[in-house]
């Protein structure tokens, strides 16, 4: 039995987790704040790629959840013989989603065997663990992933996604799994790529941007930016630069931003982070702007 708890904006520490979850608890993509831990012990394993971690040699919760079934996780998550897991996640994007299915579906995982749940797996790791903006040259596949996860993004783009209850976010789910099934059967439709933003701000090493696309992130970088600031919504806020090899000092922006909160708000990897799904930053995108620009200016003096 592969038990589902999806508890939106919820974020623990592991310590948090391990007290409180049950035997054989899974987090997914963000619900615990931490890199990737397990507890042998209790059967308890948290796998993340997005806080304490370098981002891009660090394999998305997808690519992990693939790895771990193909090495025999659902030999040691078993009850009376049988697979059992509690899942618990706070998020419904493209990750989670996929990471859920392939725990949903473990036996047509093991091997390798499907040639193309194996690709959907290497496309969005390599999406996902570069915050969307590996230059991809298959048009045709990510016409089919934007097809696949058409539910998350509209949600996002709509503004919905950070005031979604628990069965809203379910709703959500569901159908993306859905869609993932329809794709493991040769039966992907295909949507057009929005790629779309504008830019509204910014300083000179950085844009502050507002994707008005499902899919802008491959375009912003594509089109000459190194480092953006994403406005999704009211005190959310993406900051993420192309690579490492952007002069960019993220980690330290996010510790001066946190102490101009007086809170943890902000936090993530190397190259990708931002406001936490928990908490909303106190600051409006004029003042983020003033903020960081002021900061980099200290920087670099």
């Amino acid at each position: 039995m592969i038990n589902i708890y999806v508890e939106p904006r919820v974020v623990l520490s592991w310590n948090e987790f391990i007290n409180l979850k049950p035997q054989y608890s899974v987090a997914l993509d963000g619900y615990v704040s931490d890199s990737t831990k397990r507890d042998p012990n209790k059967m308890i394993a948290n796998f993340d790629h997005h806080s304490i971690v370098d981002r891009l040699s660090t394999r998305s919760t997808t690519e992990q959840i693939f790895m771990e079934i193909n090495l025999g996780l659902f030999e040691i998550f078993r009850q009376n013989g049988q697979p059992y897991m509690n899942i618990f996640v706070n998020d419904c994007d493209e990750d989670t989603v996929l990471s859920i299915w392939l725990l949903q579906n473990h036996e047509r995982v093991i091997h390798h065997a499907d040639p193309l749940i194996n690709k959907l797996v290497s496309c969005l790791d390599k999406l996902d663990c570069t915050g969307g903006v590996y230059p991809f040259g298959d048009t045709a596949m990510l016409r089919k992933m934007a097809w696949m996860f058409q539910p998350y993004k509209e949600a996002r783009k709509q503004g919905r996604l950070f005031k979604m209850n628990s069965e809203e976010m379910k709703t959500v789910i569901e159908a993306c799994l859905s869609r993932i099934s329809l794709y493991t059967q040769g039966m992907a439709q295909e949507v057009e790529i929005d790629s779309s933003y504008k830019v509204i701000g910014g300083g000179q090493e950085w844009s502050l941007v507002k994707e008005s696309g499902t899919s802008s992130r491959m375009n912003l970088f594509a089109s000459g930016l190194k480092t953006i600031v994403s406005v999704l919504d009211s005190g959310k806020y993406v900051i993420m630069k192309k690579s490492m090899w952007v002069n960019f000092p993220l980690e330290a922006l996010f510790n001066k931003l946190n102490q101009l909160e007086g809170a943890i708000v902000w936090g993530g990897s190397n190259t990708i982070g931002g406001s936490l799904r928990s908490i909303p930053s106190k600051f409006s995108p004029q003042e983020l702007e003033s903020i960081i620009n002021d900061f980099l200016k200290e920087k670099n003096n």
